[in-house]
């Protein structure tokens, strides 16, 4: 049927659209255009799309283009700079009895420190399913 013809008659409770929702840059866009072929069958979009690999099976867990996957820490690294450590400045004699709960605002325990914490793993995205002929 015609778009056109679709959209004269709108009976306000349907809604007909012509856009293709990109998950990378998670945004509407006009779908691919297709080179035309001068061959005997015309190409489908839908079915080049169907066609691709949509999943892949390993030791009995079936991923998927999309699928969020844990990958061990320090599988591939990444250029980040870490921060440098805060100096703290020389402490000075404190007078106890002028200040008796000054323990209480410095001290050199650091509350929820991560830094015996083991590695955190690194989380991935798969984006493309390819298959190796051998």
């Amino acid at each position: 049927m015609d778009s056109e013809a679709l959209m004269a008659e709108d009976d306000g409770k349907s809604y007909l659209y012509q856009l293709w929702y990109d998950q990378n840059d998670e945004r509407f866009e006009s779908p691919p255009k297709t080179q035309p072929t001068e061959e005997k069958y015309k190409l489908c979009t839908s079915y080049v799309h169907l066609t691709g690999m949509s999943s892949a099976t390993k030791n009995g867990i079936q991923y998927r283009v999309g699928d969020g996957v844990y990958l061990l820490p320090k599988a591939f690294t990444l250029d980040i700079k870490l921060s440098s450590p805060i100096k703290h400045p020389q402490k000075e004699p404190i007078n106890e009895d002028l200040n008796p709960e000054h323990y209480q605002k410095y001290s050199n325990y650091i509350k929820s420190s991560n830094l015996a914490a083991c590695e955190p793993y690194q989380i991935g995205c798969i984006r493309d399913l390819l298959y190796q002929e051998e």
